[in-house]
This record gives C-alpha cells, structure tokens and sequence, in this order.
C-alpha cells in the first residue's frame, strides 16, 4: 500500500509548485467561464436580437387594445373629440367628416406602423415576418371574395400597400370567377365554391406560417410554432361557427377546417364541426382558453349576431399572445403579440368612427370590440 504524505505535497505546491497550483486554477477557471458563456450565448443572441424591435414596440404602445382607452374613445359623441383621442394615442390621423377619409388615414397608419417594424425586424424571424404578412394580404383576399361576391366594389388599400402586384391583378376584378382567373396568374389557384376558396387562401397562409416557423433561426422556433398552432385553433372555431351559422353540413365543415392546432386535436375538431348549434360549440369549448370568454354567450336560434361571438374569440385570442409575450419576453413575445394587436386596434378604432355615425352605445361597441 503506497503511504501519501500529504504535507509534503502541500509544500511543494506552495513552494516550487506553486505556479503550476496558479496555471492550474486559471484553467478550470476558464473552463468555467467557457462553459457559462456558451450556455447562456443562444439567449443572450436572442436578446440583443430583439433589444431594439422590442423597444420600438413598446414605443408604439397598445392604446387601441386597452380597454381604459377605448371606454374613453367609445364615448365621443362626435368626429372632433374622437380625432383627438386617437391622436393622443399616437395614431397618426386627419381630421375630417367624411368617415371614408377618416378610415383611409387609419388604414394608412396601420401600414405605416407595420413597414416601420419591418425595417427592424431581426434577421432570427425574417421568414416568420414575411409569412404574417402573406396571412394579412390573405385576409385581405377573403374580405374581397365576399365582398364580390355579395356584388360589392372590394376595398384594396391594405393589400396594395403588402402586395402590389396582386392589387393590380385584382384591381378590375368585379365576380368570384374574374378573382380566380386574375390570381391564377401569381399561382393562387381557387376551387370554383367561393366558401371553399376562402378555406383554400387560409390553408396557404397556415402552411406559408408553419414552413416559416422551420424557417426561423432554430432559438426562436418554438414561440413562432406556438403562435402558429394557437392561430389555427382561433380561425378553426371561426370556420365551424361560420359553417354553422350558414345551415352548412357537419362533413362539410369539418373538410373546410385547417388541421390540428394547440388545443383543438382532429377528435375535438371533429366534434365542434357536427355541433348543431353555436351554443354547442361554446360548450365544446370548455377547458380551453377561448372558454372565459364566451362562457356568457346565450345565443338564440333566431338571433345569430356572429360578429359577437368572434370578438369574445379575438379577446380570448389576445389574452393568448399576452401568454406568449410573457413566456417569451426577452425575444419573439412581444412581435408576435404587437402584431396580433395591430390589426385588432384598426378594427377597434374603424369601430368608433362606426359608431359615432351610427350613434351605438359605448356598451354596444365595446362587446364589438376586441383588447385585453
């Protein structure tokens, strides 16, 4: 048995070994502080990433989804006062009577808002940020199918803004069949039913989101999934409500909805879309995040006021991304969350203009309205 003489070991690293004792600890220091570094890089990338676009939003601000300001704004009882308010807020809009004006400014400051976000977008989510905007001009796109459709001239400021040259091509479109021949050209090819061309136009938008979301910088591919996956779920119930509303069969609706999202699995799906009532989906909904709000709704078979139900779904749908910008507040959360907001916010304030014309009730407007 070999005898160690631990003092004799001691004096030495204290004496003449003493700067292999030194070398040694700056060694395992530095191994330390390797491994420390490494570790935390993904993070601290994401973060200076995304120091400068998440300033800038929370510059912008969220005043048209904050309930406080819209009570305010709801309250005007005339053009002058509600201009006022909105430019308090930071939107950027003239003054005039003419409520056309008055939406065109509003439009205009959406898109502002939006190419000025886009100027500092980090290269981490590029591709995510080009797909959003491809599901906003495909938004744009369903607005205008119905709008033809029902016989009506389409609005293209917002998609001639994101898409010139698909405004160009539809610029003369005036019937379904026109539209379908026109986006042929860009290779968007629509089935001949208009409500299956909408399901068509959102089942490119999703696939445009979850090719992005593999796109993406591999650290911030999770958040980009997650918003994608709620997305789905939100215009899901959206679909099934409409498919109801419109005495469509349970095969049918089920066939326009867009895949599984987070909560809404193929057998949940598959339920919701043989529901025989909107109440029936309400309840379906129970034990998701949509339940809260909606958990108030008695809708009757004789009064179906859709644009209710798809606010209390667009509020539980914010209350969402506030989750995700929390979960993921040092990168991507607070994107994702000021871009859902943002075309909410045009909704709202489109929705004080209305009101003022109308002379609807703040109550009234604020059940239309959409903020958390």
């Amino acid at each position: 048995m070999i005898s160690v003489d631990w003092n004799t070991i001691l004096q030495w690293l204290l004496g003449e070994g003493l700067p292999y004792l030194i070398l040694l600890i700056v060694l395992l220091a530095g191994l330390f502080v390797f491994v420390f570094i490494t570790s935390l890089f993904p993070t601290m990338r994401q973060i200076i990433a995304f120091a400068y676009i998440n300033s800038l939003i929370a510059v912008l601000g969220r005043k048209p989804i904050d309930r406080a300001f819209l009570e305010e704004l709801y309250e005007s009882r005339d053009i002058v006062s509600a201009v006022q308010s909105l430019r308090n807020a930071g939107i950027n809009i003239e003054l005039s009577e003419d409520p056309a004006k008055l939406e065109m400014h509003l439009i205009n400051d959406f898109i502002e808002k939006l190419r000025l976000v886009e100027k500092h977008i980090p290269k981490l989510i590029e591709p995510f940020f080009k797909a959003y905007k491809r599901l906003i001009v495909f938004e744009e796109l369903i607005k205008i199918i119905r709008s033809v459709s029902a016989g009506i001239r389409p609005d293209l400021t917002v998609i001639q803004a994101l898409d010139p040259q698909i405004a160009s091509l539809i610029s003369n479109a005036s019937s379904y069949e026109s539209l379908r021949s026109a986006l042929t050209t860009v290779g968007i090819s629509l089935p001949e039913d208009p409500i299956e061309g909408e399901r068509e136009i959102f089942l490119k938008a999703i696939r445009d989101l979850e090719e992005s979301s593999r796109l993406v910088d591999e650290s911030i591919a999770a958040p980009v999934r997650e918003f994608m996956l709620h997305y789905k779920d939100y215009y899901n119930v959206l679909i099934i409500l409409r498919g109801i509303t419109l005495g469509l069969s349970s095969e049918y609706i089920e066939s326009l909805t867009l895949g599984e999202g987070m909560y809404l699995n193929k057998w949940t799906l598959h339920k919701l879309s043989e529901a025989t009532s909107i109440n029936e989906v309400i309840a379906e909904l129970q034990g998701t995040p949509y339940e809260e709000e909606l958990k108030g709704l008695v809708i009757s078979r004789e009064k179906v006021d859709l644009s209710l139900i798809e606010a209390s779904l667009s509020r539980a749908l914010i209350k969402i991304m506030s989750i995700l910008e929390h979960k993921y507040s040092l990168s991507a959360g607070p994107l994702l969350r000021f871009l859902t907001s943002l075309d909410f916010g045009l909704r709202n304030i489109r929705l004080a203009i209305y009101g003022i014309v109308e002379r609807l009730p703040k109550d009234r407007l604020l059940k239309m309205a959409v903020y958390g």
